[in-house]
């Protein structure tokens, strides 16, 4: 009994610190550059990978390239990250500064509350047996 009462009050502290099941609005603020322009940079080194691949196999096949194909590749892929980079750079750069002047993006989270410690069934529903205690 102690146990059980024990458990039901860990689980509704457990359950009070965790966020409501309701929208919370948070506010994009500011756009750390660094990771921004990695990861948008990269973004586009894989499209450009792929755009480049398609575009090469088709010419190559063509004989439009005339063994030209890996600088064709590569040129095709600096196509896509050059301009990648420097659009990154700019966005976060001008986000930035509009951004603590007129205020950021808004976004509508909605965090589900899980139970970290869920209630036991009733004893009517429960499936186990208590041990046989052997006579002495």
């Amino acid at each position: 009994d102690y146990s059980e009462r024990r458990a039901e009050k860990s689980q509704s502290i457990m359950n009070n610190l965790l966020p409501p099941s309701e929208p919370t609005r948070v506010t994009l603020r500011r756009i750390a550059p660094g990771p921004y322009i990695k990861w948008y940079t990269l973004a586009l080194i894989i499209s450009g990978s792929s755009v480049a691949g398609m575009c090469t196999a088709w010419y190559a096949l063509n004989g439009q390239l005339r063994g030209k194909v890996v600088s064709y590749f590569l040129v095709m892929v600096l196509y896509y990250a050059v301009p990648g980079l420097i659009g990154s750079i700019l966005f976060a750069l001008i986000y930035n500064s509009l951004a603590g002047k007129f205020g950021g993006l808004q976004f509508d989270i909605v965090v589900e509350k899980e139970t970290l410690f869920p209630s036991p069934p009733p004893p009517e529903r429960r499936e186990v047996s208590l041990p046989k205690i052997p006579e002495a």
